[in-house]
C-alpha cells in the first residue's frame, strides 16, 4: 500500500468503476496518512476504516462513499471489519463485512471461530467478501492438495449461516504465486444472505485483471440490465384463470384467409397480441389482491373479537381464504416457471425458493465480458455485436467439398420403411407430439411453451449456456436454439417417424438417442477392454477425440448425401432439408435479442431432429473405419479377432481403440482428416487425448506426435464415468460428493418447507450419484458422506431455530407404508442398478 504505483492504480480503479465501497486486504500497514487516503478517494467523498496488520502480514482497509451510503456503526475483530450501512436514496440498511483470513494453519481455527460468531448472529441483509485464504473444493486449485479439514469447516460455517456465494464471472482462480510453474487458487470470494437478495436479486460479481497484486480484484455490481423491449412469454399460471379458455376460443373462431400454414400463423399472432393485452391488466395483481384479501380477513377477525362469528362471517372467511390460496398458488407457479425446476414442490408455497432459483439462474447465465485475442469485450452492445458476428461466421457458408464417400454395399432402409415415412400425417400423430411438449421449458421466439411452407415458421433464438462454471470465451458456451412451438411440432413429428428405423441403419457402436440402446453399453465395453489389457499384461492405445462445435459445423449437403445413400424417399429428404435449411436465427445475450440472420450449415441444438441426423453423419466415420478394417489398414482391441472394437460413439463423444502399432495410428489420423473433409466437422486434435497402456506407454510421445494431441493419464473420463485398469478409489467419487454438496446448499433449505425439502432430496439430491452407482459399487465412506449431506438438508434450521434429527436415518429411508418418508436408500438402489448387468 505504500507504493505510489499501487496507490495510483487503486485510485484509477475506484474512479473508473464508479466504486461506492471498497475493501483492501493484506495492507501490511499499522496506520494510514490523510494524504494517502485522500489520494485513494480521488474525486469521491470516501470515509475510511482500517484494521492494523499483525506484524508483517494482514491488515484491512475499507472505504465508503458517504455521499451515497451512511455509516451507522463500525466493529472490528482480529480478521474482519464490519460496517453497518444505509443507502441514502432508499433507506435500505445492510451490513458489509470485509475479511482477511488467517494464512497460517496455526491461526485458522481462531479465524473460523470468529467468522462463525459474526455471521451466525447476523440479522440484517449482508454482503461479505475478502481473502479467506481457504479453498472450498479441490477444483479451486490447479494442483493437487489444498482441500483439507479447514475447507470442510469453512463450508459448514458458510452453509450453517445460509449464505450464498456469488458466482464470479471472468476467471476460475483469484490468486497466483507468479512462479515459473505457477500455483493458482480461488481464495477471494463474495457471499450474500437471502435478505440481501430480496433487495438486490441480480447481484453479480466478476474478477478484474491482476496487475499490482498477486490477487485479482473482485467487482460486485447490484445493477440490472434494462431491456427496452419485453418479449411475449406464455405464463403457466394463466391456466388457473377461468377466462383463458374463452380468449383462446374467441381468437380461434375467427376466419383467416390463406394457406393452412398462413392461417395457423395468423391465429398465433392474434392470440399472442390478445394475451399480451389481457395480461397487462393483471400485472401487479398478485400484490394488490393479496393485500386486499389480508386486509378483509384482518377486519373480519377484529369484528369476531367484538361480536362473535356468525354463519355469514364463517362463509365470508372461507371464501376469502380460497381466494388467498388461489393468488398464492398463481404466484408460486409463476416463479416455478422461471426457476426451471422439474417438479412443483408441495407443502408451503415455496415461492421464495423459486424466486431465489430464478435469480440464481439469471446470474449464472449473465455474460459480463468475454476475452478474445484482441483483448476483453465489455458492455451489452459490444457483447451482442461480437457474439452475433461469431455465430454468423460459425454458421456461414461451408468450404466446397470435392470428396465423395462410396456408399455401395451399405445397409439401406426397407420398402415398408419408405411407406411409413411418407404416408399422410394423422391427427393422432400431431396430438401425441403436442401433449409430449414440456410445459416448463424456455419458449421460442413466438413466446409459447409446449402447448407446407416451413420457412414461414423456421426461426430460432440462440441461448448461450456456459459449458463450465467460469466461462470467459465464447467457445466455452453451448448455443441452444429455441424454436417456435409451431415449428417444433413439425420437427418432432418427423423425429417420431424416423426414430422407428434409425436402430436398423445406425451401427451398434453408436449408442446415442436410439431406441433400446443404453448410454452405459459403451462405458461397459471400454471398462472390460481396459481390465482385459491389465490382466493379460497387453498393450493398447486409446484415442479420445474432441470435436469442435460438432453440431454447428455439419455440412447440409453431406446430410443430404447420407439420406440418399440410405435410400430415403425423395419426399422425406425434401422435408428434412426444409427443416434444417433456410432458417433464420438470432442470438440472445442477457435477455436482449440481436438481429436475425440466415444459417448455411449446422444442426441446431434444440431441434428434436438434430441428434438423429448427427448420428447419420457420424455413421460415415463408422463406415470409413470398417472399410479400413476390411483392408487390414487398422485393427481394434478385444478378446479375439471376432469381437475386436475400433470405435465407440455416443453422439460426438468418440473414442478409438488400437493396438500398439504406429502404422495403425497414422492410418487412423488419415481417416479422421478424410472425415473432416467429407462432413464439415472439425476435430480439435490439440484438445484430444491419447492414452497409452502397457508397453505402449514407452512410446507415448510418438503417438502424441502422430495425433498432434496431449498424452492423457488414467483414470480417464468417458461419458462422465472415471475408468481405469484398476478399481477406482474414493478420490474418483469426490466429484459426485462435491456436486451433491453444492447442488442444494443450506441457503436453499431455509426457503422451503420440510415437505419441499423431502421432494428435492428424492428428485434432485439423491439423483446425483445415480449414474456412478449404476456402474460401480458405492464405497461405504462415500455413502455415509452422501447420507450426511441429505440428513443435514432435511433437518435444516428454520428461521434461526436449530432443528434436531428427530428420527433415525434408516427409518427415514424406509417406505411410507412402513412408517418412513421414502427417501432413497443408496445401498439398496446401488445393488438394484448393478443387478441389471447380471
Amino acid at each position: 500500500m505504500g507504493q505510489v504505483e499501487k496507490t495510483g492504480h487503486l485510485q484509477d480503479l475506484i474512479k473508473e468503476k464508479n466504486i461506492d465501497f471498497v475493501g483492501i486486504m493484506e495492507t501490511i500497514k499499522q496506520d494510514f496518512s490523510v494524504g494517502l487516503l485522500r489520494g485513494l478517494s480521488g474525486n469521491k467523498n470516501m470515509k475510511w476504516e482500517w484494521l492494523p496488520a499483525m506484524g508483517h502480514s494482514g491488515g484491512i482497509l475499507v472505504g465508503i462513499n458517504i455521499d451515497k451510503l451512511s455509516m451507522l456503526a463500525v466493529s472490528k475483530g482480529d480478521f474482519h471489519v464490519k460496517i453497518e450501512l444505509q443507502v441514502m436514496q432508499t433507506n435500505f440498511c445492510w451490513d458489509l463485512i470485509v475479511v482477511y483470513g488467517a494464512a497460517q494453519n496455526a491461526h485458522k481455527d481462531r479465524f473460523l471461530t470468529e467468522l462463525a460468531n459474526i455471521i451466525q448472529k447476523q440479522m440484517k441483509p449482508l454482503v461479505m467478501g475478502g481473502d479467506f485464504n481457504i479453498i472450498r473444493k479441490e477444483s479451486d486449485k490447479n494442483k493437487a492438495g489444498g482441500y483439507n479439514r479447514w475447507s470442510f469447516i469453512f463450508n459448514a460455517v458458510i452453509e450453517q449461516a445460509n449464505l450464498r456465494e456469488i458466482f464470479l464471472g471472468g476467471r476460475k482462480f483469484t490468486w497466483c504465486n507468479n512462479q515459473e510453474n505457477p500455483t493458482l487458487e480461488k481464495l477471494d470470494r463474495i457471499f450474500v444472505n437471502t435478505d440481501w437478495e430480496k433487495e438486490y436479486p441480480l447481484t453479480m460479481a466478476k474478477t478484474l485483471t491482476r496487475s499490482i497484486s498477486d490477487h485479482n480484484p473482485l467487482l460486485i455490481d447490484t445493477g440490472v440490465l434494462k431491456i427496452t423491449h419485453k418479449s411475449f412469454k406464455f405464463e403457466l399460471s394463466w391456466f388457473l384463470r377461468e377466462d383463458l379458455k374463452e380468449i383462446v376460443e374467441s381468437v380461434w373462431k375467427i376466419n383467416y384467409y390463406g394457406s393452412s400454414i398462413e392461417r395457423w400463423q395468423k391465429r398465433f399472432r392474434a392470440l399472442r397480441k390478445k394475451l399480451n393485452g389481457w395480461n397487462k391488466n393483471w400485472e401487479g395483481r398478485y400484490r394488490r389482491e393479496k393485500e386486499s384479501i389480508l386486509e378483509k380477513i384482518e377486519n373480519l377477525d377484529a369484528k369476531v373479537e367484538r361480536c362473535g362469528m356468525s354463519r355469514e362471517d364463517r362463509e365470508e372467511r372461507k371464501e376469502l381464504e380460497d381466494k388467498l390460496n388461489f393468488v398464492i398458488r398463481e404466484e408460486k407457479i409463476k416463479w416455478f416457471q422461471r426457476s426451471k425446476e422439474k417438479e412443483l414442490l408441495e407443502g408451503d408455497c415455496n415461492t421464495k425458493y423459486y424466486h431465489a432459483k430464478a435469480n440464481g439462474r439469471k446470474r449464472k447465465s449473465y455474460i459480463h465480458s468475454l476475452t478474445q485475442e484482441e483483448g476483453e469485450i465489455e458492455g451489452q452492445e459490444k457483447l451482442l455485436t461480437y457474439i452475433t458476428s461469431f455465430y454468423k461466421d460459425l454458421f456461414g457458408h461451408p468450404k466446397q467439398n470435392t470428396l465423395f464417400l462410396d456408399m455401395r454395399g451399405v445397409t439401406t432402409i426397407m420398402e415398408e420403411h419408405k411407406v411409413m415415412l411418407t404416408k399422410p400425417f394423422s391427427e393422432e400423430e400431431v396430438r401425441i407430439v403436442v401433449f409430449e411438449l414440456k410445459k416448463n421449458k424456455a419458449p421460442g421466439p413466438d413466446g409459447f411453451i409446449g402447448l407446407v411452407d416451413i420457412d414461414r415458421l423456421n426461426f430460432g433464438v440462440i441461448n448461450l449456456i456456459p459449458k463450465i462454471k467460469d466461462a470467459a470465451q465464447i467457445q466455452k458456451y453451448r448455443p441452444i436454439c429455441l424454436l417456435n412451438v409451431s415449428f417444433k411440432i413439425i420437427t418432432k413429428v418427423l423425429m417420431n417417424r424416423i426414430t422407428e428405423i434409425m436402430t436398423y441403419i445406425i451401427s451398434k457402436n453408436q449408442t446415442a438417442f436410439l431406441k433400446n440402446r443404453f448410454i452405459m453399453e459403451g462405458v461397459l465395453i471400454l471398462h472390460e477392454i481396459l481390465n482385459s489389457l491389465h490382466q493379460k499384461k497387453q498393450s493398447g492405445v486409446l484415442f479420445k477425440v474432441d470435436f469442435e462445435k460438432a453440431y454447428d459445423k455439419v455440412d447440409w449437403v453431406f446430410i443430404y448425401r447420407m439420406l440418399k445413400a440410405k435410400e430415403f424417399p425423395d419426399q422425406w429428404c425434401d422435408w428434412v432439408m426444409k427443416v434444417i435449411m433456410g432458417g433464420k436465427v438470432a442470438v440472445q445475450v442477457n435477455d436482449q435479442v440481436g438481429p436475425y440472420f440466415k444459417t448455411h450449415k449446422g444442426l441446431r441444438q434444440g431441434d428434436p431432429l438434430s441428434p438423429l441426423l448427427f448420428n447419420l453423419a457420424a455413421k460415415a466415420l463408422i463406415l470409413l473405419v470398417q472399410r479400413a478394417e476390411d483392408n487390414l489398414l487398422i485393427e481394434g482391441l478385444g478378446e479375439n479377432d471376432n469381437n475386436k472394437v475400433v470405435i465407440l460413439q455416443y453422439a460426438d463423444d468418440t473414442i478409438f481403440l488400437l493396438p500398439d502399432n504406429e502404422t495403425y495410428a497414422k492410418n487412423l489420423k488419415y481417416i479422421l482428416c478424410l472425415f473432416e473433409q467429407l462432413s464439415g466437422l472439425k476435430i480439435n486434435f490439440n484438445k484430444s487425448e491419447v492414452f497409452c497402456i502397457g508397453e505402449a506407454a514407452d512410446k507415448a510421445e510418438v503417438f502424441s506426435q502422430i495425433f498432434t494431441c496431449s498424452v492423457g493419464v488414467l483414470p480417464m473420463k468417458y461419458l462422465g464415468i472415471p475408468l481405469d485398469q484398476k478399481r477406482i478409489t474414493k478420490k474418483d467419487w469426490r466429484n459426485a460428493e462435491n456436486k451433491m454438496e453444492s447442488k442444494l446448499g443450506c441457503w436453499q433449505g431455509k426457503l422451503q418447507s420440510i415437505g419441499g425439502r423431502l421432494i428435492l432430496i428424492n428428485s434432485s439430491l439423491s439423483s446425483v450419484p445415480m449414474y456412478m452407482i449404476s456402474f460401480f459399487k458405492l464405497p461405504k465412506g462415500v455413502k455415509e458422506k452422501m447420507d450426511f449431506f441429505r440428513r443435514r438438508f432435511l433437518w435444516q434450521e428454520d428461521q434461526g431455530i436449530r432443528k434436531y434429527h428427530l428420527v433415525q436415518w434408516p427409518i427415514i429411508c424406509s417406505p411410507r407404508d412402513q412408517g418412513g418418508l421414502g427417501v432413497l436408500d443408496l445401498d439398496i438402489m446401488n445393488k438394484a442398478l448393478l443387478g441389471k448387468w447380471i
